[in-house]
């Protein structure tokens, strides 16, 4: 069965290979893997539309070492809610985006609280 991130419509040559490690479009999108590094520069445009209906952003954020303190979180939670509110404006979701410009305010009224004390 074919990955549902894909449809006919992405007008993908599906004779297209990696250089380096021989992995073809088709058979990336059959198994939603690459094959190596070289993959996602090779396949750029035809991964990024995929990767950006998955994730709304293209930079992988990874998770926060346990010791990393509550200010820290929130300051990075902030910067990823104004990637996402960027991406619900450029896509006229627009109540999308009033959520999350209402969290991103929470998160600053809760910062400047937690600096005063």
């Amino acid at each position: 069965m074919e990955n549902n991130l894909f449809n006919k419509s992405d007008g993908i040559s599906t004779g297209k290979v990696c250089p380096r490690c021989g992995i073809s479009f088709t058979e990336f999108k059959r198994t939603s893997l690459v094959g190596c590094p070289v993959c996602y520069r090779f396949f750029r445009d035809q991964l990024i539309p995929s990767i950006r209906k998955v994730q709304f952003i293209l930079q992988h954020e990874g998770k926060f070492p346990a010791s990393t303190s509550m200010e820290s979180r929130s300051r990075r939670r902030i910067t990823l809610l104004r990637q996402e509110l960027s991406e619900a404006v450029m896509t006229e979701n627009f109540e999308r985006a009033a959520e999350l410009r209402d969290e991103i305010i929470e998160l600053k009224e809760l910062l400047e609280t937690e600096a005063k004390l």
